[in-house]
């Protein structure tokens, strides 16, 4: 099933098509097969543009697929994404004997069912065969007495000829629903064990016969159950097609109790598709614990459920956030499983199937209503669970779902939710960044896609103990009709504390009630009040410069993407993930560049009153710049660095940047080995996809991808050679830490390598030698950023900025890199009355300062047009004993280290 589902790809055409075959997606062979996504009835349907094809292996999906995505006949193209179960354990399994007393026995053990207040809503809403609701899972066991009864049963196939598609549903056979594994109308899981009982459980939950003298009761025990099998062994390959199967054929209410991290274009469409037909779709929200969007349920309009417990508090496992909307219970949920026995399991998939069974019985109440009142009758309907968790108020949705609440409500629903943020600066210094001390005005934007409300109003609240908002009140118009409204009158203010840090972020919440006072809406998000970077942009490029001396870039700590990052106007819309510059001094070093000895953190701090910005230069027509430092780091990490970044760019030459890195020794003790450059994470396209390699003859460090038609990206040194040209994988590098400092200085050790020959996600480390620098002193790089459609576009970008800069670079086999070129000091240590020879040098001009462990310069020499030279005893008689570091400088290179004085 996984190599199958791993040689597919998803393809969304402009056009309707017409007559397509394999060879004019693909000419090299690698399609085997096309075939329609799904077999609609309405041909002008948006997802008839949806077409599945098959390839010879994983691989060559991957690279068609990438291909597709260029090809001006294709919306978009996308390899099947991965979606698993959301079960977290199994808490224990109990086998029930058959002569167990009557009516349900295990219903004592089912607590959620008083806490939903079920046996109320049994009284208002009979559950019964005419709710119907869909599993779509990994099967379902019908053959158990528990959900015997429950099977749907497809008319027209029934009573229909065998072989044949009695209802032109385009799923020949479907008798009992439909088998995306099997390709078959049985649903039943395979192999029957308890790997595939996910489904069959969460069938339990929703509709186990009532009053059968076994188990347990469903809390729409007595509905019917369509069972559509779309996975196995906890992959979820086939739910898409799920989802689409259970709403042509009938189901109002489809659960999925299922969902992966990444965002589908393919299941956009079907999520669509259904909602426009009148379908609930209810989906988990997921255990990792997180605020991170799940897809399906993250969609807007998807019913997305959270777990519970029977405290109300939030599960240890639920995932949560803004785009949640209700809650239910799901830990030490017990239903049937594959054998017939019993086990009790917790997950959201154990929550999302509860209230999957109270929008059927709403449903079978309000049989009119859209799909839309129905979400919004379950979700204004829940019992607020806020109080209870305190820390994430809004963030498990309305609240915990009332299935008596649900039913008994007579009026057609009414909700409200958060569409937009904006906000401007009300009292500060003018610049639109919101910072300590300054106040902002804040407007709300909802939308009402239901009936009148009279009287909305609402409060928001920030979530953040540094920042508050006064006044909280949100006002809108007395009468607010379906459409979006932003509040008006009495703006917000949001006051920053003189503790708010640079960069900040104001997470806030929002909760609406109609002049009665219910709740009718809550909302969260998060909004950036201080932008912290710069663009600097040319006509084929945009780069943010941060002023924490981050590039590109990303805020792995808070986990916020910010920047354009190197955005490309030919190839991808952004070439690199995250960037940093970095200063190595004797054995430490300092970035933004995810790890440190410690855990994730940023080494540099933006220098107090400097902020990212644009400034009028004589050398280019675009500057910008930043400064920091590392004072933030912990003292026994730091590097005592000052840094002013500025980069340079001219719209003659758009396709490269020249970047300025001016660093200050601000501690007390003398650099003698120092690097200063850029850390860069390249994702090219498909990050799995890249290479890179270093070219001593042009002295570029580049990244490009196998991808034929994706630019390279690069990296060379100006005011010197590289001393360091290195590429790390990625992934290796996560798993062993994530770039501490130990293994950065390492890297920086080690020069030119690491370089692999196998496509694969990379980041380069580039780094020029600093100067002996004593406390105080300052020593300037300049650095390249390139990018073109190949190596030679960017040596020809890389000698245009040479020329722009007055870094002319010797040639090949003049240029001798000081890492590279053997230069002798001895003897070391240097005894009383000897000379100091020094050999390997240039025929040039010379000149050789010495400091004290004080950084203090104590001796300066220029010295003759020599390749070696003595200086005698006499010239160093002065000197105080002890160690010294030299500093040797001639036109182009530099040589610096230590040595020891013993007169």
């Amino acid at each position: 099933m996984k190599d199958r589902c791993a040689r597919e790809i998803l393809v969304k055409l402009r056009e309707f098509p017409a007559a397509l075959d394999a060879a004019s997606l693909d000419a090299s062979g690698r399609v085997t097969a096309l075939r329609p996504a799904l077999p609609l009835r309405e041909r002008s349907a948006e997802l008839a543009k949806v077409i599945v094809l098959e390839t010879v292996s994983g691989q060559a999906a991957r690279d068609v697929c990438a291909a597709l995505q260029h090809d001006s006949r294709i919306e978009w193209a996308e390899l099947r994404p991965e979606r698993t179960t959301d079960i977290l354990q199994a808490e224990r399994t109990t086998r029930l004997p058959l002569d167990a007393p009557p009516n349900d026995p295990y219903y004592g053990e089912q607590w959620w069912l008083d806490q939903i207040e079920a046996p109320a809503a049994w009284d208002v809403v009979a559950p019964d065969a005419s709710i119907l609701v869909a599993i779509v899972d990994d099967g379902v066991n019908f053959n158990l007495d528990e959900l015997a009864g429950a099977r749907w049963e497809n008319a027209a196939e029934r009573d229909g000829v065998s072989g044949v598609d009695d209802d032109g549903n385009g799923y020949t056979d479907d008798l009992f629903g439909y088998d995306f594994i099997e390709l078959d109308g049985d649903p039943l899981p395979a192999p029957l064990d308890g790997f595939n009982s996910h489904g069959t459980h969460v069938a339990g939950i929703a509709a186990a016969a009532r009053n059968n003298r076994l188990g347990i009761a469903g809390v729409a025990g007595g509905a019917r159950v369509m069972g559509v099998r779309v996975g196995q062994g906890g992959s979820i390959p086939y739910g898409f097609e799920g989802v689409y199967y259970a709403c042509v054929n009938g189901a109002r209410v489809i659960n999925c109790s299922w969902g992966g991290s990444t965002e589908s274009a393919y299941e956009r469409e079907v999520m669509r598709y259904v909602r426009a037909r009148g379908c609930v779709v209810v989906a988990s929200a997921g255990n990792n614990g997180s605020s991170v969007p799940r897809y399906p349920a993250a969609i807007e309009g998807v019913l997305s459920v959270a777990a519970t417990t029977a405290a109300n508090t939030a599960a240890a496992f639920t995932n949560y956030g803004p785009w949640v909307k209700i809650a239910a219970p799901g830990v030490h949920i017990l239903s049937v499983i594959f054998d017939g026995s019993y086990a009790a399991w917790q997950g959201t998939s154990m929550a999302a199937p509860v209230v999957t069974a109270v929008c059927g019985m709403l449903i079978k109440r309000f049989p009119d209503w859209t799909s839309e009142q129905v979400l919004t009758a379950i979700c204004t309907s829940a019992d607020p669970i806020d109080t209870v968790n305190d820390t994430l108020p809004g963030w498990l949705g309305l609240g915990r779902v009332n299935a008596y609440r649900a039913v008994s409500n007579f009026e057609i629903p009414v909700g409200v939710r958060l569409t937009d943020v904006r906000f401007h600066e009300n009292i500060g210094d003018g610049d639109n960044r919101i910072e300590a001390d300054e106040v902002a005005l804040l407007d709300v934007e909802l939308s009402n896609e239901h009936g009148r409300l009279n009287g909305l109003h609402g409060t928001v609240t920030s979530l953040d103990g540094n920042i508050t908002i006064s006044p909280a009140e949100l006002v809108y118009p007395p009468i607010v009709e379906a459409g979006r409204y932003w509040s008006e009158i009495l703006d917000p203010r949001v006051h920053m504390s003189s503790a708010v840090t640079r960069g900040a972020v104001l997470p806030l919440a929002v909760e609406w009630a109609d002049g009665t006072g219910r709740i009718v809406g809550r909302g969260t998000t998060t909004v950036l009040l201080d932008t912290t970077f710069v663009t600097i942009e040319t006509s084929a490029l945009r780069f943010g410069l941060g002023e924490q001396g981050a590039l590109g870039y990303f805020d792995y700590v808070r986990g916020i993407p910010l920047g354009p990052g190197l955005a490309l106007t030919a190839g991808p819309s952004n070439a690199l993930y995250h960037g940093s510059i970095f200063v190595a001094a004797d054995g430490r070093i300092a970035d933004n560049f995810y790890g440190d000895s410690t855990g994730s953190r940023f080494d540099w701090s933006a220098l107090p009153g400097a902020y990212a910005e644009r400034f009028t230069s004589d050398r280019a027509p675009i500057a910008v710049r930043s400064s920091f430092d590392d004072r933030a780091m912990p003292e026994q990490d730091r590097v005592g660095a000052e840094v002013t970044s500025e980069l340079f760019a001219w719209p003659d030459i758009p396709d490269g940047m020249i970047l300025e890195i001016t660093v200050t020794n601000r501690g007390s003790s003398i650099w003698s080995t120092a690097q200063a450059g850029v850390m860069l994470d390249w994702d090219i396209g498909p990050s799995s996809r890249n290479l890179g390699s270093y070219s001593a003859n042009d002295g570029i460090l580049e990244a490009h991808s196998t991808l034929s038609w994706l630019p390279y990206v690069g990296v060379a040194g100006l005011s010197g050679e590289l001393e360091t040209a290195y590429e790390v994988s990625n992934r290796d590098e996560f798993e062993s830490g994530g770039f501490r400092d130990a293994r950065l200085v390492e890297i920086l050790g080690a020069g030119v390598g690491g370089f692999s020959s196998t496509a694969r996600d990379l980041s380069h480390i580039a780094g020029l030698t600093l100067p002996t620098l004593p406390p105080a002193a300052s020593a300037t790089v300049r650095m390249a950023l390139l990018t073109g459609q190949s190596a030679a576009n960017l040596a020809n970008v890389l000698d245009q900025l040479r020329t722009r800069s007055g870094d002319i670079r010797k040639s090949p086999d003049e240029t001798v890199h000081l890492a590279r070129k053997s230069v002798t000091v001895a003897p070391n240590p240097l005894g009383s009355g000897q000379p100091l020879e020094i050999r390997g040098l240039d025929d040039a001009s010379s000149e050789l300062r010495l400091y004290n462990v004080l950084g203090q310069e104590v001796a300066r020499l220029v010295l003759p047009h020599a390749t070696k030279l003595n200086i005698p005893a006499s010239d160093l008689q002065h000197l105080a004993p002890g160690l010294l570091f030299y500093h040797l400088e001639q036109p182009g290179r530099i040589a610096t280290g230590k040595l020891l004085y013993l007169p």
